[in-house]
């Protein structure tokens, strides 16, 4: 355990006496010069592939497809599964950092990064940290705040839900929520939704591209690197075909934080 030690002394550190978006993006500059095979992610792609449809969510408690993990998309990532486990650690901590910050709104403790980081590298998954941060007490307490959410945050939900979640919500259902309330409920129907795309990838791959570059030609001002920023629809699936799918469920959850986040203020 002292190696996780080190490390988080270092990392926490670093996060507390620098800005830590400046951490965030020199991670992502290393993840982008990883994946991106030279890809100017700086242009603008016409559109190539269209939005896919979006699959309807298996309810049957007899349906075995969730345990199902021979698809192809279980199987993507080497690049990043072959890495060091010192780089794979940088990597991790920086996912914690930023989950926390976008999704509760206040940094991890270091008992906190140091738990997390402990379940990853003994085989737990981001989605599974993610479901423990919004189960928390401290979740919960933020969830009965009484805060309307805004209009823009509402408009912006119910919007995103016709179109990459296939759902309708009325404004009115959804201004009953709070932010915290609103993100909670968002992400779990998004992470369903990504689950019950067909196992190959495909489709979830144009899905989760189709979504970046919404987010990143409509809501410019919230990314702070250029990965995020890109206006090129083939950049952002090539991405999503190269990493493991928990890094592609992540960087959803993290995305539609920081929207709606920036929506409420």
């Amino acid at each position: 355990m002292n190696y996780i030690l080190i490390v988080l002394l270092v990392v926490s550190g670093s996060a507390h006496s620098a800005d830590f978006g400046e951490i965030i993006q020199n991670m992502k500059k290393q993840m982008r010069n990883m994946f991106a095979g030279g890809t100017d992610e700086s242009a603008v792609a016409t559109n190539t592939f269209d939005l896919p449809t979006i699959p309807q969510v298996k309810q049957g408690a007899t349906s075995t497809q969730v345990y199902d993990k021979t698809g192809k998309i279980y199987q993507q990532g080497a690049k990043f599964n072959n890495l060091p486990l010192e780089q794979k650690r940088k990597f991790r901590v920086a996912f914690i950092n930023e989950l926390y910050l976008v999704v509760r709104g206040s940094a991890a403790s270091d008992d906190e990064l140091r738990r997390n980081l402990n379940i990853l590298e003994q085989g737990g998954t981001r989605e599974g940290v993610y479901r423990s941060l919004v189960l928390g007490r401290d979740y919960n307490n933020l969830e009965t705040f009484e805060e309307n959410p805004s209009d823009p945050l509402v408009s912006f939900t119910v919007g995103y839900a016709i179109k990459y979640l296939a759902l309708q919500y009325q404004k009115e259902q959804i201004s009953q929520l709070n932010l915290w309330g609103i993100k909670r409920v968002i992400i779990e129907k998004t992470l369903e939704i990504m689950d019950s795309f067909p196992s190959d990838g495909e489709d979830l791959h144009k899905w989760y591209a189709h979504l970046s570059l919404d987010f990143a030609k409509n809501y410019s001002s919230v990314w702070k690197n250029k990965s995020r920023k890109s206006l090129n629809l083939e950049f952002h699936k090539r991405w999503a075909e190269m990493v493991p799918l928990q890094q592609i469920k992540s960087e959803v959850i993290i995305k539609i934080s920081r929207v709606m986040n920036s929506l409420q203020k």
